[in-house]
């Protein structure tokens, strides 16, 4: 779904002439597809050359994610000559994403909002859905952590925040997903009044 609006923006600020923003939204992206082929690399160095190649392949092809959760879904062993289980695989691909992706093309499509004479309807669209969908992620990521037996096992006083009824879950999940969102745009917006004010040296304050 992120990838299907930052594709519709690739091809406005195209039409545009925002070439500027478009190179940026295409290193975000290609950024994100270097790292996870890396670590793709790294992950399934132990296996078979064409494993490795089919690996690669999905991460290309852009269905990694959706292979990923397949394997943790149906509780998928750990395979010898894979570095991490398929819990962490789909952790780090997860990170890789918010970080690569996700979290520099809301301030992208921020920064093309906030300077641009005539905002469209698709770039409003496709800027919300970029922020909730790196919130979702965000969120699930908390969540499946705080819910791991092991993880409770070992630090009692950190993790075990959700608790087991219903309505304290989704209070919990509710409250996870609008502060990740509210975090986001705050410090996408912090970074943009940053650039538009001083330039890009002074960004990475708002970041941290």
């Amino acid at each position: 779904g992120d990838l299907i609006t930052d594709i519709i923006m690739l091809v406005e600020y195209i039409v545009q002439g925002e070439i500027g923003y478009d190179k940026a939204t295409m290193a975000s992206l290609f950024a994100n597809l270097f790292l996870q082929s890396f670590f793709t690399g790294f992950q399934n160095r132990g296996l078979p050359v064409n494993r490795q190649i089919r690996e690669q392949l999905y991460t290309w092809t852009m269905v990694k994610p959706g292979v990923d959760a397949w394997r943790v879904a149906s509780d998928t062993e750990h395979e010898e000559g894979r570095t991490l289980n398929p819990m962490f695989e789909l952790y780090a691909m997860k990170v890789m994403e918010l970080v690569a992706e996700a979290i520099p093309g809301v301030i992208i499509q921020l920064s093309a909002i906030l300077r641009s004479k005539s905002v469209t309807k698709s770039a409003i669209f496709s800027f919300g859905f970029c922020i909730f969908t790196a919130a979702f992620t965000s969120a699930i990521l908390s969540w499946d952590f705080d819910i791991s037996k092991d993880r409770r096992k070992v630090a009692p006083s950190f993790y075990g925040y959700i608790h087991s009824d219903a309505k304290s879950k989704a209070r919990t999940f509710l409250s996870l997903y609008l502060l990740a969102a509210f975090n986001l745009f705050i410090r996408a917006f912090a970074c943009v009044l940053f650039a538009m004010k001083n330039g890009m040296g002074n960004t990475g304050i708002a970041l941290s």
